[in-house]
């Protein structure tokens, strides 16, 4: 399963135009504030939050899928680990991004890759509104309102 994911979803992956609307007039926040929020622990928990609905379904309604979410959370970190995390790191630095909100960016990445891998479960989805926005060269720093309503922030 894996590997048929990684092989559909690496072109997306590789052809982001990570933060390439940064600054945009409608986005949401600054970059400064961006950072902030990224780094805080608020978001943190968010993201922390919305990766545990994607396990807690699957441990409640498909237990046999749940059971091998360790093993291809293994497998889908380490193929990023080598082959789209390099590259993020230097669109970071491309656009004077800190090196600090990587490890969120690549939590949403994984994230998104586990709810892609696990869809035809009818897991909750949270991570492809965030890949949308670094697909539309944004960087999601938050969310506002009362999930799951509200909205995605991002700059």
């Amino acid at each position: 399963m894996v590997k048929r994911l990684i092989e559909s979803d690496i072109s997306f992956l590789e052809n982001i135009p990570w933060f390439s609307n940064m600054n945009n007039i409608s986005s949401d926040a600054g970059v400064l504030d961006a950072v902030k929020m990224i780094d805080s622990d608020e978001w943190e928990n968010f993201q922390l939050d919305r990766s545990g609905d994607i396990s807690e379904y699957l441990s409640c309604n498909h237990r046999a899928e749940y059971n091998e979410w360790n093993d291809i959370t293994s497998e889908l970190q380490a193929y990023l680990e080598s082959n789209v995390f390099p590259t993020l790191k230097d669109k970071l630095r491309e656009h004077d991004l800190p090196l600090t909100i990587f490890p969120s960016i690549q939590w949403d990445i994984l994230s998104y890759l586990q709810e892609k891998t696990y869809e035809s479960f009818g897991v909750p989805k949270f991570y492809y509104l965030v890949l949308e926005s670094y697909q539309n060269g944004f960087l999601p720093c938050g969310w506002t309102g009362y999930y799951p309503e509200g909205k995605l922030l991002q700059c």
